[in-house]
């Protein structure tokens, strides 16, 4: 077990620097790293390899993990989905983040910041998972089977090089929350603006 710990504590000290540089022809050290991140954590008997059982207690943690996530969605959805389409429309959605805003204005400054450092490493974990060969960058073959991603690929790549970068995608964020703050804002009069179908404005 020690012999394993320590080959396992040497393969993650190769992958560091490896993994801060990320570049082409770099996912070879990245993936190492994770099966030793795997063995360390389902290897019970420290053996170095995992056995039938192990690997049935390694699907079993993965199957619950993905039951949790589908039953958080189903209660979001049974709270938020007042219309009762199976799906969260815009103003729905509104109610969604506004309980959420509320949640995040209670909390204390230490609370706050552990949420938004689980928020980042998220993030950070999405796009790993899609960034196959450890560029730190996206293509659009990468992203295929994201059929949201996919849609958005060619307004998220700025400079149209054909990659996505996790600049990028903040930058698309910030526009988004951007257009969003001008929405629902009075003008002059009072009175709030919005199109009607045929595209005349209508006064509240």
């Amino acid at each position: 077990m020690k012999r394993l710990t320590l080959l396992i504590a040497a393969a993650s000290l190769v992958a560091l620097p490896t993994l801060a540089t990320a570049g082409p022809g770099q996912g070879k050290a990245h993936s190492k790293a994770k099966r030793a991140e795997r063995l360390a954590k389902y290897d019970t008997n420290g053996d170095g390899v995992l056995d039938a059982a192990e690997k049935q207690q390694r699907r079993a943690a993965k199957a619950t993990r993905r039951a949790e996530r589908k039953a958080k969605r189903a209660q979001r959805l049974a709270k938020y989905d007042t219309n009762g389409n199976g799906t969260l429309e815009p103003t729905e959605r509104e109610a969604l983040r506004a309980d959420r805003k509320a949640r995040r204005a209670s909390m204390s400054k230490a609370e706050r910041q552990r949420h938004r450092a689980a928020k980042r490493a998220r993030k950070a974990k999405r796009f790993a998972k899609l960034d196959k060969n450890r560029d730190q960058r996206l293509s659009a073959a990468e992203v295929a089977n994201k059929p949201r991603l996919s849609k958005r690929f060619a307004k998220l790549d700025k400079n149209g090089d054909g990659f996505v970068t996790k600049k990028e995608m903040k930058l698309a964020k910030k526009a988004k929350k951007k257009r969003s703050g001008k929405k629902g804002k009075f003008k002059r009069g009072g009175a709030k603006n919005r199109a009607a179908p045929g595209g005349a404005t209508i006064r509240a």
